[in-house]
């Protein structure tokens, strides 16, 4: 381009900019724009005492109407002793904690304003119009509006909030404080909630019949529910709603026995982490909860009918402690899904509260809790007992389990470890859970890793115990980390009973002693030869548990010609330590005389281990098909084993023919 043009458009940018901007280039002064001369109107409806019925149709469907009897309150003062500390989830880690919610006894009607005035000098408060938080957006054949909730920021002085749906007014504080709040309140209705400790149920009953408000809060001590009026009617007048103190007084003990002190949490640690939360365990019933029959979450989401709410009032329910769904959807939000709970344990571990709950009850059949688990463990029990593959995330195909029961099969090692292991002072295994949530939380342990999870769990596991639990993660193919066995190999001595075979439901085995030499599982290894394979004895038979079958090198139309030596090199696919390679020749014959082992730990660098005799002279045919074990000298970390047969077998043929090949360990 011209260089002329250029220098002419840079003048025209300039004059054209300069022409456009005040003294410091933009159209206001000194930082502050002028603004304009008149107000904007407030956008806020703050007009009392008329309704917006244009959702009247939607909102009578879900969540209801206040009765046309029911009196607005014009001019009230709440006074809400906002004190309770929130400690975070990430803290506490775990999922889901209580919210620092706080009920106000008030219902807002649907397309109604309320006027809330807030104190001069209290920032930090937001209101909430209706407890039904899902978003229903794209659902199938949804049976409410997808969104019938409001929030607002509070502020000091007069604030005007409506819901077209109404509903129930919560208070969201993000501050602590010692004195109580006093908050005016014009617009609202009272709704009927039940305060354990604060009025009679027979007097709270006649609340509920006389006044017609569609949702209450039960509300206790460390729990409170948020549940529709025609449901309790229902449950009052079937005489179902009498003991509602009751069952609230069971939920808060629920939560302290079969919870917190599990956490290993108490009521009055000096550390706020290791102390039970203060603030309250909120559930909510919905027509449609937006993840199946209920959801996790805080409030916990469950699915308005009589099932929840006999869950929620009934204190024989509650007394038995083996309702799978309330232990189900709460034991979520307890997960240590971001220290030491991996994926595989999504589904698992959030059940396991449930058989802390029956123990505390004295509830020993574990068969009544989920029908699954009649079937479902003994299964796992026979995959954790087999010589195959093991994959604890993939379960192998033949097992017997698969995607829909493996969350019930993994349950199994934790029972195991309960019912079975001894920590260092003679503790019960049962105090494994709170002593492993009590180091996560005090040590800050958080990571996004699987791998790290799973090293944290295993290494927790031993600390606990003093013992080397290697062999227990290998019999249920839940991988750890080279360097993670490597510091426990080094620290304990290896674990002494073989607690996998010991099954939960009768409370049986698991106490065979356990000699220090092991084999490794096979099944999951890779083996390749420098020869081709004969196609009527794969490579894959050396790791089939069975001596008849066996690998043979290629005798006939081969691509590679068999000759020595033949080398054959073993994956175990993640670093393992060994004492030694373990090898059994083909039954009949193609007997190899000595083998060469080496090991590697990237399939590069070779270290040789010794040279081993195999089949003699001499010896019987019976004598040379034995399995026999080549012990290193010393303990090695490796991933790769290769062997070399530098020989000509016992035949004269440069043939190999192997029936089993592993490894071992040995102390």
């Amino acid at each position: 381009m011209n260089k002329r043009y250029i220098i002419i458009g840079l003048l025209t940018g300039i004059i054209a900019l300069a022409s456009s901007c005040g003294k410091e280039g933009f159209d206001f002064k000194d930082g502050y724009q002028k603004g304009e001369d008149t107000e904007s109107p407030i956008l806020t409806d703050t007009t009392m005492g008329k309704a917006d019925k244009s959702l009247y149709h939607k909102a009578r469907i879900y969540p209801g109407l206040v009765g046309e009897t029911v009196k607005r309150i014009k001019d009230t003062t709440i006074s809400l002793l906002m004190d309770k500390e929130y400690i975070s989830a990430f803290k506490y880690k775990v999922s889901y904690v209580p919210p620092p919610i706080y009920s106000t006894g008030l219902y807002a009607p649907a397309g109604e304003v309320v006027r809330i005035t807030v104190p001069a000098g209290v920032i930090g408060l937001t209101v909430q119009v209706g407890v039904h938080t899902d978003n229903l957006a794209g659902k199938d054949a949804p049976r409410r509006d997808n969104i019938i909730y409001t929030r607002k920021e509070l502020f000091p002085g007069n604030n005007y909030v409506g819901n077209l749906y109404g509903g129930t007014i919560w208070i969201i504080s993000s501050f602590q404080s010692p004195n109580p709040v006093d908050l005016k309140v014009a617009g609202a209705v009272k709704a009927t909630d039940f305060v354990l400790g604060k009025m009679s149920v027979a007097d709270w009953q006649k609340q509920v019949l006389a006044n017609d408000v569609p949702w209450m809060d039960l509300i206790g001590k460390r729990t409170a529910f948020t549940v529709p009026r025609s449901l309790v009617v229902r449950f009052l007048q079937s005489g179902r709603m009498d003991h509602v103190d009751q069952a609230l007084q069971l939920w808060d003990e629920s939560y302290e026995k079969d919870y917190y002190n599990w956490m290993g949490l108490t009521p009055n640690a000096v550390n706020p982490i290791n102390r039970y939360p203060s603030l309250w365990e909120r559930g909510v019933m919905d027509i449609h909860p937006s993840a199946g029959y209920a959801h996790s979450g805080n409030p916990w989401i469950m699915q308005e009918d009589e099932y929840w709410l006999d869950e929620l009032t009934n204190p024989t329910t509650i007394k038995k402690g083996t309702s799978w769904g309330s232990y189900h959807e709460v034991g979520h939000n307890y997960q240590a899904g971001n220290s030491w709970s991996w994926q595989d344990l999504g589904e698992t571990t959030n059940n396991l509260f449930i058989f802390n709950a029956a123990r505390n009850r004295g509830e020993t059949n574990r068969t009544d809790f989920h029908p699954a688990l009649k079937e479902t463990i003994p299964l796992a029990l026979a995959y954790a007992k087999s010589t195959g593959a093991k994959s604890f995330s993939n379960f192998p195909a033949g097992s017997g389990l698969n995607e829909d029961n493996a969350p019930f099969a993994r349950i199994t090692p934790f029972l195991q470890i309960f019912d079975k292991v001894k920590g260092k002072k003679a503790e019960a295994g049962w105090d494994f859970f709170p002593f492993i949530y009590t180091k996560a939380r005090n040590e800050n342990f958080t990571t996004a890793l699987e791998q790290a999870k799973r090293d944290y769990f295993y290494r927790q596991l031993c600390e606990f115990s003093g013992l080397d639990y290697n062999r227990f993660f290998i019999a249920w193919g839940i991988p750890v980390s080279a360097a993670a066995k490597r510091e426990i190999r080094n620290k304990y001595a290896p674990m002494t009973t073989a607690i996998w075979e010991y099954n939960p439901l009768t409370f049986t085995g698991g106490d065979t002693p356990l000699g220090s030499k092991y084999y490794l599982p096979s099944g999951t290894y890779e083996f390749t030869a420098n020869v081709a394979t004969a196609s009527d004895a794969p490579i894959n038979n050396m790791k089939d548990g069975n001596k008849d079958t066996f690998w043979h090198t290629c005798w006939s139309g081969c691509n590679i010609p068999t000759t020595s030596p033949v080398e054959l090199v073993m994956n175990m696919k993640e670093m393992n330590a060994i004492k030694g390679v373990y090898i059994q020749n083909r039954i009949n014959n193609t007997f190899q005389t000595k083998v060469i082992v080496y090991t590697s730990t990237d399939n590069k660098n070779w270290t040789e281990m010794g040279t081993y005799p195999l089949a003699q002279t001499g010896e019987t045919t019976a004598q040379k098909a034995i399995v026999r074990e080549l012990s290193f000298s010393k303990i090695v970390e490796t991933q790769y084993v290769k062997l070399v047969f530098p020989d000509k077998n016992q035949s004269g043929e440069s043939h190999v023919a192997l029936a089993e090949l592993g490894v071992f360990y040995d102390i």
